[in-house]
């Protein structure tokens, strides 16, 4: 292989077309605009290399004192590190953050404001613009949080600030910005930062120094583990690949790169569903039951809501109705009713054909109360994140003509209403 990131290669250094990461194209043969590259299979060593590799990581962390001192706080411990350094060693702060910061005139008084409105850090250093920092360790970006913020806060600011989200999760902003609330929020990453930190810190200084240039090392060893253990190649598994949990069970980081390759999956699962125009009411990643959880949902005519949801080998596929919430058996016989009359959604022949998913045994309806409906096909333990995304693909079409589709009359289709 010639990968060269998530999504890009040395044949096409932009972006890989879908066809060939899912490998309904053939690459071994020369394509279109693939550079005169051809496909070439991973050394059948490849995964013991990536193993030794997560497995140094983790033996690191296990005797990083730092990690122990983090665990109870993750985002707390790093973001009070940071406004520590603003506190004590300014000048040393300004120049590690100086690839952020705005100048502006006048002489403003350096201030360092914790868990303000709920924002990890706000930084007030001389002569700069307010530095507003939102900070996810292993907590996945919350782009509504960020909205807020950017409502709510910076015109408490003065109306102008520089908005960071500060995250081991890469949140796929095209070159690293995005605009949320009105604001222009810049993604930096762990090993970014703390990359800076090591570079201008002086270790041999003070006991202090060398302890915020430990962070600095710290941070970019996190960095590098989430390099290592998240998604290298779409025909992978969701969860990590089994040869690498026992290192990250041993630093009790297992859940946490389970998250993060979760989120992977779903900006994979976003961009498809850009390019097919599926457009979901929502479309979001989560992690439950030591288990990543992806799913999307389609809001019908009648204002309920139906999709789709993966969580370790259960596809499922649902309906939230909020207008027959309840928690009484009288509550989920209406649930099963409406589910019953639109047993068209609950066709799992395609998850069968495509991702070689195990039908459901019986007609027996599951539940999560109030107003949550579904049924499941049991996937392959091996099913692959490429499998899951031509699956959720089609039935993402599938939900989304079911939304929107209209009879002659322009009502919606019987089987929502």
């Amino acid at each position: 292989m010639h990968r060269t990131g998530l999504y890009t290669c040395a044949a096409w250094p932009e972006r890989i077309p879908w066809p060939v990461m899912t490998g309904d194209l053939d690459h071994r043969k020369p394509l279109p605009g693939d550079r005169g590259i051809t496909f070439e299979a991973s050394p059948a060593g490849a995964m013991e290399l990536r193993l030794t590799e997560v497995t140094r990581i983790c033996d690191a962390l296990a005797g990083e004192p730092l990690l122990a001192a983090s665990l109870g706080s993750k985002e707390l411990f790093h973001s009070n590190l940071i406004g520590w350094m603003c506190e004590q060693f300014p000048e040393v702060a300004l120049r590690v953050l100086e690839p952020w910061l705005v100048t502006e005139t006048g002489a403003v008084e350096s201030s360092v404001r914790r868990e303000w409105q709920h924002a990890d850090l706000v930084l007030q250093l001389p002569s700069r613009r307010p530095v507003l920092i939102e900070n996810k360790t292993f907590s996945l970006p919350d782009e509504d949080q960020l909205t807020r913020y950017g409502i709510d806060l910076v015109p408490k600011l003065g109306g102008t600030a520089v908005c960071l989200l500060l995250s081991l999760a890469d949140p796929a902003w095209p070159d690293g910005y995005t605009r949320l609330g009105g604001q222009v929020w810049r993604w930096v990453s762990y090993g970014e930062l703390g990359h800076r930190i090591i570079e201008h810190v002086e270790e041999g200084a003070s006991f202090a120094e060398a302890v915020l240039a430990h962070e600095g090392q710290f941070m970019v060893t996190l960095d590098r583990l989430v390099m290592a253990t998240g998604v290298g190649d779409w025909f992978e598994p969701l969860a990590p690949p089994e040869e690498l949990r026992q290192p990250l069970r041993q630093v009790g980081l297992l859940d946490a790169v389970g998250k993060l390759r979760g989120l992977q999956a779903r900006h994979a699962i976003r961009e498809v569903y850009d390019s097919e125009g599926l457009a979901p009411a929502r479309l979001e990643s989560g992690f439950t039951r030591s288990q990543p959880l992806l799913e999307a949902f389609w809001q019908t005519l009648d204002g309920n809501l139906i999709g789709w949801q993966i969580q370790g080998r259960q596809f499922r596929l649902a309906m939230i109705l909020p207008g027959l919430a309840g928690t009484g058996p009288e509550h989920l016989a209406q649930r099963i009713e409406y589910a019953e009359s639109n047993l068209s959604w609950f066709d799992f022949a395609a998850a069968h054909e495509i991702a070689g998913a195990e039908l459901p045994n019986g007609p027996g309806w599951q539940r999560f109360n109030p107003n949550f409906i579904y049924r499941y096909a049991t996937l392959p333990t091996d099913v692959s994140i490429s499998a899951i995304i031509e699956l959720v693909v089609e039935y993402g079409r599938r939900g989304q003509r079911m939304c929107v589709e209209v009879d002659d009359e322009g009502a919606g289709v019987a089987a929502l209403e």
